[in-house]
């Protein structure tokens, strides 16, 4: 997570245990763990809503997700048939993908997706293990540090939740961004009857900006509700 430079970073720091249905990616080959830098979360006993690009890199009759100390294997990957595998594009379309496990988590409960179509100027927050910077610096360092941060939806489309990272002092509490490793992760609303997932971390658009995760560039999560009589 990239944050805010003006208060202190200890206030982003939380316990991944108070979200056991977000976790981290890695492609799981016999003894030796390949991380693949992205984020899962548990929607459903059986599945696993991620960003394609993160899916992509997992070998599903070879590797294993691990959630909450427990591993699963995995049955199939199943990416979104008009997502494409393409680096020289800044927000690559339709980045999102499902895991099916072998076998339900049954000690965990899932995240229920967004239904609405309210997002705009909605707060949201959002998590990760990725890594660690400040709007002034931008992408420092990755210390393995879970954290939480905030941001206000910007903009939305048939496609996009954008969030811009402003400067303070008109900013959320914890305001932030996502950092390389975050993507796939998820940003959630409060509702009455608790957290729903709106939106998955996808891509970043520098905006004439050197330096992804300063001030000024925007950030990009796949919009759930436009993707919810998808598979």
């Amino acid at each position: 997570m990239i944050i805010r430079h003006d208060i202190h970073p200890h206030l982003y720091l939380a316990d991944s245990d108070l979200f056991p249905a977000v976790f981290q990616v890695a492609n799981h080959q016999e003894d030796e763990i390949l991380v693949c830098d992205g984020m899962g979360i548990l929607i459903a006993s059986g599945w696993v809503l991620t960003a394609a690009h993160i899916a992509d890199e997992i070998e599903s009759t070879k590797d294993y997700l691990t959630i909450a100390d427990k591993k699963y294997d995995v049955r199939q990957i199943i990416l979104h048939s008009l997502w494409k595998d393409d680096e020289e594009i800044i927000r690559i379309k339709n980045d999102i993908a499902l895991i099916q496990l072998t076998q339900p988590v049954l000690d965990i409960l899932p995240i229920p997706l967004y239904f609405q179509d309210d997002e705009l100027r909605q707060s949201v927050t959002f998590m990760g293990w990725g890594d660690f910077g400040t709007g002034l610096t931008g992408v420092e360092k990755a210390d393995g540090q879970f954290r939480l941060a905030t941001n206000r939806i910007e903009e939305v489309d048939e496609q996009w939740l954008v969030f811009y990272f402003d400067k303070p002092p008109d900013i959320t509490d914890l305001e932030g961004i996502s950092g390389p490793g975050d993507s796939g992760g998820p940003a959630l609303i409060q509702t009455k009857s608790g957290w729903s997932l709106a939106g998955i971390s996808s891509g970043q658009d520098l905006k004439g900006n050197e330096k992804e995760g300063v001030y000024g560039v925007w950030e990009y999560y796949v919009r759930i509700s436009k993707y919810l009589d998808w598979n």
